[in-house]
C-alpha cells in the first residue's frame, strides 16, 4: 500500500479542488474511511457542528448492481472530522463536471 505525505495530500486536493471528486477525496484523506463507507454517507449522518460523521452503512458493487450493506465490522461508528475539513464547507461551491 502506498500513502501520501501531508505535502502530497495538499497538492492533490489543490489539483482536484474544482472537481466533483474533491469531497470524497478530502473525507478519505481526513478520516481514513473506506471508499464504500464514503460513498454511502448521507447528510443525516454528518454533524458539521460536532465535527463528526457516523458510518452506518457501506456501498458495494455486486453482479446485480449497487447495494447498501452493513459496515465491514458490522457495527456503526463515529469518525472525527478534523477542523480543516469542516472549514472547507465554507469554501466556494465545487462544480460537478
Amino acid at each position: 500500500m502506498s500513502t501520501l505525505d501531508a505535502e502530497q495530500a495538499a497538492r492533490l486536493l489543490d489539483v482536484i479542488r474544482h472537481h466533483r471528486v474533491y469531497w470524497p477525496v478530502l473525507i478519505a484523506l481526513a478520516t481514513g474511511m473506506r471508499r464504500g463507507e464514503i460513498l454511502a454517507l448521507r447528510w443525516r449522518n454528518v454533524d458539521l457542528d460536532g465535527g463528526s460523521l457516523r458510518v452506518v452503512e457501506s456501498l458495494e458493487q455486486t453482479k446485480a448492481g449497487m447495494r447498501f450493506k452493513a459496515p465491514k465490522n458490522e457495527k456503526s461508528r463515529a469518525v472525527t472530522l478534523p477542523a480543516y475539513a469542516v472549514g472547507e464547507t465554507a469554501a466556494p461551491e465545487v462544480r460537478t463536471s
